[in-house]
């Protein structure tokens, strides 16, 4: 029954002041975990910017507790995400997976959600437990997502990223937060 406090950004890994400011920003509101919806390095997720880009600058935010992650393109890119997904712990490479944390749960889809995630989004919702459910993905979906159809009712919000502007808006009947 306790409050669970998370952040949620996407589309960093520039390793640049902005990402220490956000990084700093972030900690300070002592969150249990962040949601991040890909692009987590740039220009790619090669091993070798690791530390430049992700590990330096979000050291005070990943002190906090975990990154739970979806891959973007830029994560992609590179050997298809594997190193990325290993280096931030992603369960299965980042893509499909359920993150809980007390009463909150995310439901990460990868790159973006399509038919092909209805059944693992249906079983998902369906195990007990979470009293507020996120779905987690980097590309924002369509209004006419099938996903969004089983998810109705049951999702808080979707977190998307990909478009490098700040957006809310309701997409098939569930707020989207664009990051």
């Amino acid at each position: 029954a306790a409050p669970v406090r998370f952040t949620a950004f996407g589309d960093y890994g520039a390793g640049g002041d902005a990402e220490y400011a956000v990084a700093r920003v972030a900690a300070a509101q002592d969150p249990a975990f962040t949601a991040v919806p890909g692009d987590n390095s740039y220009l790619v997720a090669a091993p070798v910017l690791f530390d430049h880009n992700i590990f330096r600058p979000m050291r005070p935010l990943l002190a906090e507790g975990p990154f739970v992650a979806t891959l973007g393109e830029h994560d992609l890119a590179y050997g298809g995400g594997g190193a990325v997904a290993s280096a931030l712990g992603l369960p299965n490479g980042g893509d499909r997976y359920v993150f809980t944390h007390g009463g909150v749960r995310i439901i990460a889809l990868g790159l973006e959600m399509d038919a092909g995630d209805v059944p693992f989004v249906r079983a998902a919702l369906a195990r007990p437990g979470a009293r507020h459910t996120y779905l987690l993905v980097h590309r924002p979906p369509a209004p006419a997502n099938p996903v969004l159809a089983v998810a109705r009712g049951h999702v808080v919000a979707v977190i998307a990223g990909h478009n490098h502007r700040y957006e809310r808006r309701v997409i098939g009947g569930i707020p989207e937060f664009t990051l």
